[in-house]
């Protein structure tokens, strides 16, 4: 932007557009995590933002709180449940005596945009199936798991994850069309009111004009 730039006429322009993100250093290493992270990430923000702030745009609070507490529960159960599935393959690693974890090959590393609090969420849950699934792979290879414990947690959780993104999806339509409704009555509204303002006045000339009523007269006596 240039100092001599005047504000107003910049304001005139695309620029009047704002957007609000954050950058976060991600590392990703399992292909579970990485197909996740393609298949998901980005619709989830999207779709979260629509079925909380979009409705809170036009008006309708309750159903964005209710929206935003449907999704913020499933997250927080997930981060949960997992959290102890880490924990519980940890202690697993320590009881065997195991120092060091597997080596992963082709772990990606770079930023990404977080532009809603579920984004944030969802991200930490990634982050946490990727130490899961290191520790499992771990213990699969020192013997102390089979491979059928590494499959059932991995589809398990696929799953997990692939549910909770119908469920964004679900919300978000439901939105939109609530939206979409609100939208619709409005131009309905504003439709009306333009109807109103061009209907045309009937003139003086295109009334009824009624004849003023005969005048009773009383008779005259007749002279004797």
């Amino acid at each position: 932007m240039n100092n001599n730039d005047n504000i107003l006429e910049l304001l005139d322009t695309d620029n009047v557009k704002t957007e609000f993100f954050m950058e976060e250093e991600v590392v990703v290493s399992t292909i579970e995590v990485k197909r996740a992270m393609k298949n998901y990430f980005k619709h989830i923000q999207v779709r979260s933002s629509a079925a909380t702030l979009l409705l809170t745009k036009f008006g309708l609070t309750e159903a964005a709180a209710l929206n935003q507490k449907t999704i913020d529960d499933q997250l927080n159960k997930f981060v949960q449940d997992m959290s102890q599935d880490v924990q519980h393959t940890k202690s697993i690693i320590d009881d065997a005596g195991i120092k060091n974890v597997v080596t992963v090959n082709g772990l990606l590393k770079g930023k990404i945009k977080i532009t809603s609090p579920t984004g944030f969420q969802f991200l930490n849950l990634l982050k946490l199936w990727d130490e899961l699934n290191i520790n499992l792979t771990t213990l699969y290879m020192r013997q102390e798991i089979g491979q059928q414990e590494v499959t059932k947690s991995t589809t398990q959780w696929s799953k997990r994850i692939k549910k909770f993104n119908n469920t964004i999806e679900s919300l978000s339509v439901t939105a939109y069309k609530a939206t979409e409704q609100l939208k619709q009555q409005s131009r309905d509204k504003a439709e009306q009111r333009r109807l109103a303002k061009t209907k045309p006045v009937k003139s003086v000339s295109d009334k009824k004009i009624k004849e003023p009523s005969k005048l009773k007269t009383t008779p005259q006596l007749k002279s004797a």
